[in-house]
């Protein structure tokens, strides 16, 4: 007969043997069992592909991490193809708008740009880039009868068709600037990405200077001189044209200037400020975005710009729009691996005033005499008492003279561009660009001007030709503007560009550390 205390005894002996059984079955299914890699914990919010935002809004970064300071060089190759048709204002053409097709503009422009981004902090970085221009012409070929819209005067030409720019190349402008992420969808996904740039621009090659055949080249030959602006017979030889300005006093028209002639030159002879600011939202594969941007130029003092006094108009400001997306339909996390797509619409708006048009080669060395002459910046009071009466203000031959460059005053248009990028991310230190663009720019006049600009003084002493009214009861129309040329810019002999096509095409390479 078994005891009360032997039966217990022995139910927790079985008992102990049974969970020793069950113990030593799972370290042994353990033991034999393959190894599983751990699951680590994932925010629902976190997308399962690389955590970074698109390209257009993506900074490099700095003490983020393990990682340290990012920096990345950029080397890239750009091909670009322009194309329009030059008018002039002519009162015996066919056409509605009373323009006549004078000549086919073509431009083919290669550049290299080099660009380093280096990481300060989070989601800040220093750029700087270099746009170096390999290779830049422009030429121009005469429709048929273009001969008859040339005359500047009757019977001088202002340029000969065919006509070519010199080949330019070097260094277009240094920019530095920094980008700034202020919002980041992969450090809070509730937010999307916000990214703000600024960029100076510095001119830090010789500015454009108008080109042409030298005197006595024959149309489309290959000789250039790029003479000084108050070179009228473009001869070189400063001191000529001797001209009686006031009872007793003659002056030579051009003045003293360097010997010999210019360099073409290259950079825009500005200084600029680009600003710029983007916003995306990432979703899954796709991950669209905006844009705006804004250019602001101020011209140099060693550039051809005028920018003081009566007629002066500083470069055009631009300011744009943009709207895409990039879509990202293959990625490896692990290998850093990525093919991209980027496309993209742009509206610019390039608002009135001087430029480098179309025609700044070809009338900036114009050979026409007429054209070339100079204009003087200001007018005195007329003290021969017998003109007084009728011509109150002459010119004052103490006072600048002005020459035309090939800088003109070109009328505010907008331009419309599609583009095109493919990225492949090769791994975590390179990827590598292919893309292209399209842009239609507006059709515009080239040569504005006013030769009475509003707002000019009320004596008529200052008021040279901006007179109106019989003797002894004239007003001022406005202030004399010495850069107005009628042989280009009075209503009716104006010039002009059709819509123009331009074609981009680049291909770059980007080195991540």
């Amino acid at each position: 007969m078994t005891t009360p205390s032997a039966a217990i005894y022995v139910k927790l002996a079985r008992v102990s043997r049974t969970r020793l059984a069950l113990v030593s079955g799972v370290a042994l299914a353990q033991l034999w069992s393959p190894p599983s890699a751990a699951i680590e914990p994932r925010s629902l919010t976190e997308p399962d592909v690389l955590r970074e935002p698109a390209a257009v809004t993506h900074v490099v970064d700095a003490f983020d991490g393990p990682g340290g300071v990012d920096l990345h060089f950029t080397l890239e190759y750009r091909h670009s193809w322009k194309r329009a048709t030059i008018l002039r204002e002519v009162p015996a053409a066919t056409s509605a708008d009373g323009k006549s097709p004078l000549a086919d503009y073509s431009e083919s422009t290669s550049r290299l740009d080099l660009r380093a981004e280096l990481g300060l902090f989070h989601d800040l970085a220093l750029i700087v880039q270099l746009p170096i221009i390999l290779s830049s012409r422009r030429d121009l070929s005469g429709r048929t009868g273009a001969e008859a819209l040339l005359d500047g005067a009757p019977g001088e030409p202002l340029f000969s068709l065919p006509s070519s720019s010199p080949n330019r190349s070097g260094v277009e402008y240094l920019g530095v600037g920094v980008d700034w992420g202020i919002l980041n969808q992969w450090r809070d996904a509730a937010q999307p990405t916000l990214l703000v740039g600024a960029e100076a621009r510095f001119a830090v090659s010789e500015p454009m200077h108008a080109c042409g055949p030298a005197p006595g080249t024959e149309a489309g030959g290959s000789a250039m001189r790029c003479a000084q602006p108050a070179d009228i017979d473009r001869n070189g030889v400063g001191g000529e044209y001797v001209t009686l300005v006031q009872p007793g006093r003659s002056i030579s028209l051009e003045g003293d200037f360097p010997a010999g002639g210019r360099r073409a030159g290259v950079s825009r002879g500005t200084t600029a400020l680009s600003l710029r600011a983007l916003v995306s939202r990432r979703f899954q594969y796709l991950e669209p975005y905006l844009g705006f941007a804004a250019l602001f130029e101020v011209a140099n003092q060693n550039s051809d710009f005028r920018t003081d006094g009566p007629g002066s108009a500083n470069p055009p400001t631009r300011g744009s729009f943009s709207l895409g997306s990039e879509l990202m339909p293959w990625e490896v996390v692990e290998q850093f691996q990525r093919l991209s797509f980027d496309g993209r619409l742009t509206a610019t708006y390039h608002s009135e005033g001087q430029d480098y048009s179309e025609l700044f080669d070809a009338l900036g060395s114009s050979g026409a005499p007429s054209f070339r002459r100079p204009n003087f910046a200001s007018y005195v009071a007329n003290t021969d008492p017998a003109t007084q009466a009728a011509f109150p203000s002459v010119v004052d031959p103490d006072s600048e003279r002005v020459f035309p460059t090939g800088l003109t005053r070109v009328q505010a248009h907008g331009s419309y561009a599609a583009r095109l990028r493919a990225r492949w991310q090769a791994g975590r230190y390179v990827h590598f660009d292919l893309g292209g663009a399209l842009t239609l720019t507006q059709a515009h006049s080239l040569t504005l001007g006013e030769a009475c600009a509003p707002g000019g003084p009320s004596e008529l002493a200052r008021a040279g030709p901006c007179l109106v009214g019989v003797a002894g009861a004239q007003r001022v129309l406005g202030a004399p503007d010495p850069a107005f040329r009628p042989q280009i810019s009075q209503p009716g002999r104006r010039f002009s560009v059709g819509t123009a096509t331009t074609l981009d095409a680049w291909v770059g390479a980007t080195v991540m550390f």
